[in-house]
């Protein structure tokens, strides 16, 4: 393991969007998986990757990542400080990060941003009143220079709520199509029923 630290069928927006500013990228921009665009930039499968997943508190973040590690889902508690899994997929190993989303946490994310491979960020997609502050953040962490063009993977979480916004709507509020420094796709998923979760991250505990 890696050890650095410091009510409807869901929309997928999940075509990845390729910036032109990248040296490698294809002309015109066409779909990947987000896996294949990691092994594209970065090197072969057998490599370890680095993955932190954040997000606001309650966003589901720790949800998600046992719902990706095949675990069980029905007792979840917040997450104080970190939480760490190793998984394989497509011959990757991946350790993911789940780093608190309390607001006397954020200030901490920071210290784990370091060799950072892929960002997941999560979102309550039925917490409208949160969007601006989740933006927000979101917003200064890609302004981050250790996370100066690591891929984004957003998972619009909580899909199965009557109260979501849609995918597409939460990217045109985050102003996704806007980043130019790195690739970036939405999920729209619903974290608790798994719904969502598996086509964009296949992941097998070791």
């Amino acid at each position: 393991m890696d050890s650095r630290a410091p009510s409807s069928p869901l929309q997928n927006e999940g075509a990845l969007q390729q910036p032109s500013t990248l040296q490698d990228s294809p002309s015109p921009p066409h779909p990947r998986g987000l896996l294949s665009v990691i092994q594209r930039l970065r090197g072969s499968p057998g490599q370890e990757l680095r993955i932190v997943l954040l997000g606001l508190d309650n966003a589901g973040k720790t949800t998600l990542l046992k719902r990706l590690a095949s675990e069980e889902v029905s007792t979840i508690t917040p997450t104080q400080g970190f939480n760490i899994k190793s998984v394989h997929s497509h011959g990757f190993k991946l350790n993911i990060w789940d780093i608190g989303g309390q607001r006397a946490v954020r200030p901490y994310w920071r210290k784990y941003l370091g060799s950072t491979d892929l960002l997941i960020y999560v979102i309550d997609s039925a917490d409208q009143k949160r969007f601006e502050e989740t933006g927000q953040e979101l917003a200064e962490l890609t302004e981050e220079e250790s996370l100066m063009g690591v891929p984004l993977l957003v998972f619009a979480n909580k899909q199965d709520l009557v109260t979501a916004a849609p995918a597409a709507e939460i990217a045109e509020g985050l102003s996704l199509h806007t980043y130019r420094d790195r690739e970036w796709q939405i999920q729209a998923c619903s974290a608790l029923s798994g719904e969502g979760v598996q086509p964009s991250l296949p992941l097998r505990m070791e």
